[in-house]
């Protein structure tokens, strides 16, 4: 299931630095749901990937928004969002991990 989930993802084209899990597709949005589901009735050990290191597993952000108002100073707020790393699996996917080391 997760490579399914990674090969629609990588499908989508939306992995540059300005995407987010909330511009997918619902078919993908319906592939991670039922990822999660999966990952959620596995014993930790069992995971098919280390957890995020992003959000350590908790699929969630905070994220800073700035809201700005010509008559006011701007306004940060912090809200929760889609880790972008992990697109809210919670596990590590392939684009997020680290490159073997080349030994020699």
């Amino acid at each position: 299931m997760l490579r399914e989930y990674e090969e629609a993802l990588a499908e989508t084209d939306l992995l540059g630095r300005h995407s987010s899990p909330a511009d997918e597709p619902e078919a993908l949005q319906q592939l991670r749901a039922r990822l999660i589901e999966q990952a959620e009735a596995l014993p930790a050990e069992q995971l098919p990937r280390p957890r995020c290191g992003h959000c350590e597993g908790h699929r969630e952000v905070a994220a800073k928004q700035v809201h700005r108002d010509e008559a006011a100073h701007p306004q940060l707020t912090i809200a929760r969002r889609l880790c972008p790393n992990c697109w809210g699996t919670g596990l590590m996917l392939r684009h997020t991990q680290e490159p073997p080391e080349l030994s020699g």
